[in-house]
C-alpha cells in the first residue's frame, strides 16, 4: 500500500514540474458584439402549464330510458331553447301506450258492465223478479257498495295513465326544457 502511494506522488509531482502555460504574457481580449440600447415598452408575461375549464358546463342526463337513434348535438357547440338533442326510438313506448289504451278499453267495458249489471238489477228488483236480499248476495245491483264509483275511478286512472305515457311517447324528439 506504501508503494501505491509513493507511486501516484510521483506522478502528480512529473505532471506539475512538466511546464504549463506561460503566466507571465496576458491573454488577448476576448471578442464581443456591442448593440445599442433603446427604450420601448415591453409586454410582460409568463408562462404555466395547466388546463383550461369553462365557466358555464352542462352535463346532458337522459330522462327517459331508450335506445338513441340520433344524437343531433355537438359537444362544445352552443345549443339553445328548443333544439333537439336526441332522437330516441319511439317503438317501446309505443307499446306501452298501446298496453294503456286497451287497460282504458277494459276498463270501460267493466264499468259499461256494472252500469248493465246495476240497471238489470233496478229492473229485476222493481218487477219483483229478484229480491232484494238475492241481488246484494249476487252482486248484481249493490249502490251501498261502490261498485259502480271503483269502476269509474279505474276507468279515469286509467285516462290518466294513458296521457302520461302518450306525453312521453307523443315525440322522437326532445326538446331542452329551459
Amino acid at each position: 500500500m506504501r508503494c501505491r502511494f509513493l507511486w501516484s506522488w510521483a506522478v502528480l509531482w512529473s505532471a506539475a514540474c512538466r511546464g504549463g502555460a506561460d503566466l507571465s504574457t496576458p491573454a488577448p481580449p476576448a471578442e464581443v458584439t456591442v448593440a445599442e440600447v433603446r427604450a420601448e415598452e415591453l409586454a410582460e408575461w409568463d408562462e404555466y402549464q395547466g388546463e383550461f375549464e369553462a365557466i358555464d358546463a352542462v352535463e346532458v342526463r337522459p330522462r327517459v330510458s331508450g335506445y338513441l337513434r340520433r344524437v343531433a348535438f355537438t359537444e362544445g357547440k352552443e345549443v339553445r331553447r328548443g333544439d333537439v338533442l336526441f332522437e330516441i326510438d319511439p317503438a317501446p313506448y309505443q307499446a306501452v301506450l298501446d298496453q294503456r289504451r286497451a287497460d282504458l278499453a277494459r276498463e270501460r267495458a267493466r264499468l259499461a258492465l256494472v252500469e248493465r249489471d246495476a240497471q238489470r238489477g233496478e229492473r229485476l228488483v222493481k218487477a219483483r223478479a229478484i229480491s232484494h236480499a238475492y241481488s246484494a248476495v249476487d252482486q248484481l245491483w249493490i249502490p251501498e257498495a261502490g261498485v259502480h264509483e271503483t269502476a269509474k275511478q279505474r276507468v279515469r286512472w286509467r285516462v290518466i295513465a294513458m296521457a302520461q305515457q302518450r306525453d312521453i311517447a307523443g315525440g322522437e324528439s326532445r326538446r331542452i326544457p329551459m
